[in-house]
């Protein structure tokens, strides 16, 4: 199993750095799998907007007869998380500001 990690190691580290045929196209592994395969990056995560955050939980209260909270699990139709949002909240990540919650 390290002989594999390391090998992918090498060939995100050949495309970071332009060798190995990727000389033109500096690019990672991450970026890669993302545009070609659909592979969510967790490095580059879309922009959250409260106006998206407030229908998710509306939806979510019409659902279940209760608000979402970080321990609700997935967001149904989405790759996102309550956990995950309460995180971009608190820490100000993916399009939060500082002060988006008072």
């Amino acid at each position: 199993m390290k002989h594999l990690i390391e090998d992918w190691l090498y060939v995100d580290h050949c495309m970071c750095a332009g060798m190995r045929g990727f000389r033109n196209q500096k690019t990672t592994l991450a970026k890669l799998l993302a545009t070609h395969r659909g592979k969510r990056n967790h490095m580059n995560l879309p922009d959250l907007t409260v106006e998206q955050i407030l229908a998710w939980a509306d939806e979510h209260h019409q659902r279940t007869g209760t608000w979402p909270s970080p321990e609700s699990g997935a967001i149904p139709g989405t790759e996102e998380t309550w956990y995950s949002v309460q995180v971009a909240l608190v820490r100000a990540r993916r399009g939060m500001r500082k002060g988006t919650i008072k």
